[in-house]
């Protein structure tokens, strides 16, 4: 499964054994998209393997190409706003509490129209696609060890919903604040309370989406965006 954005493709937690290899669509992607999805797929599952600080050599290094696809991959990942730069240094992107915020505020409102839009459009739409993610989801909330794999499966729900909503539009801005808000979202889903909380938010979700009852299912996703962002504000404090 996957979605296509533009002239990207955005791949699901299950990648094909030859990583360089597109199954789907045919052509060996370059060290540069080699490199680019692999670091990304680290930033936003929250793998321990990437440094907060970094330096194209080691990136090169780790994946055995020279700098020069290293850092194409890395200035990509500047322009799409989860890295930064200080010279020679890279760093994971942090924000500060007033942008999670601004970031949440904006996340809200883009899933809120996306959730709407796919009710309105029910009968168009495949519920399997969100039944199987929530199961898949249902597996990980008793180990730690899957915290990563469900922050990328809960990605996965809500850019479900929004290539539901059949605005392409939508669906290119939830995929921006979709990777943004994973630099956030998978610090406070190492807990398993915060897993099990979410989880249950989701399929409140569906059974509105289920019914048609569109407000309904407006009204428990911005439920769903606010008890994300209070979850991690409070894992900040402990």
């Amino acid at each position: 499964m996957h979605w296509k954005i533009g002239s990207n493709y955005v791949f699901c937690h299950r990648e094909p054994e030859n990583p360089r290899m597109n199954k789907d669509h045919g052509p060996e992607l370059t060290s540069s998209q080699l490199v680019y999805s692999e670091v990304k797929s680290a930033l936003t599952r929250g793998e321990r393997w990437l440094d907060d600080k970094f330096f194209d050599s080691s990136i090169a290094n780790r994946f055995g190409v020279s700098r020069t696809p290293a850092r194409e991959a890395l200035s990509k990942l500047l322009v799409e706003g989860l890295l930064t730069r200080s010279g020679r240094t890279y760093s994971v992107r942090e924000f500060s509490v007033s942008e999670i915020h601004c970031l949440y505020q904006l996340r809200e409102e883009l899933e809120c129209l996306s959730v709407r839009k796919a009710c309105e459009r029910r009968s168009q739409c495949n519920m399997d696609v969100l039944e199987n993610l929530v199961v898949a989801m249902d597996k990980c909330i008793d180990s730690e060890e899957k915290s990563f794999e469900f922050s990328q499966l809960d990605q996965e729900y809500h850019l479900a919903i929004a290539e539901m909503s059949g605005n392409v539009f939508l669906l290119e801005a939830m995929y921006s604040i979709q990777n943004k808000s994973a630099l956030v979202r998978g610090k406070h889903l190492l807990r398993q309370q915060s897993r099990l909380r979410a989880q249950v938010e989701h399929k409140k979700i569906i059974e509105a989406f289920s019914r048609e009852l569109p407000l309904v299912a407006e009204a428990e996703m911005r439920y769903h965006i606010r008890s994300s962002i209070e979850a991690y504000l409070r894992s900040q404090d402990d």
